[in-house]
């Protein structure tokens, strides 16, 4: 019986938190204001704009997986997929370890392939997922990474 894949999205905190920021600010705004309904309006259209983008900005974001192989989506990496016996090893890594790190996510993992694949390595954001979600496809990509090796 074949496996199903696993499909994993953005969780909701990140939306949750920045409606409160953008509308919130859109219904306090009128209180400190002196009441003018116009610029109600504004301030819900200024602040539309930008939610609007971040939650594109988080929706982008997927991670599926099959039997066989691993594809991760994000809006401004484009979407990678690599076979499991093409991965060499799998990192999980924090902050900036070298100058090139700063335009990379904070809290990524990274999958690296073979040279001889000519393939890009994967880096994935971990913090647009649920830890207990994300967990067992890290596991794996361990597990796979040792099994590549042993060969």
């Amino acid at each position: 019986m074949k496996e199903p894949n696993v499909i994993i999205r953005a969780y909701s905190k990140p939306y949750i938190v920045f409606t409160i920021i953008f509308f919130g600010f859109c219904w306090l705004a009128p209180l400190l204001m002196t009441g003018n309904y116009h610029r109600w309006l504004s301030s819900l259209a200024m602040s539309f704009v930008p939610w609007s983008g971040f939650m594109l900005y988080f929706a982008i974001y997927r991670l599926e997986m099959g039997i066989d192989y691993i594809k991760y989506r994000s809006m401004f990496g484009g979407s990678r997929t690599l076979n499991f016996k093409d991965i060499k090893s799998v990192k999980e890594e924090f902050g900036v370890n070298k100058y090139t790190d700063k335009y990379l996510p904070t809290d990524r993992l990274v999958i690296i392939p073979y040279k001889k694949t000519g393939k890009k390595l994967i880096v994935i954001n971990q913090s647009a997922f649920d830890w207990p979600e994300l967990s067992p496809i890290f596991e794996r990509l361990k597990e796979q990474s040792k099994l590549n090796r042993k060969k």
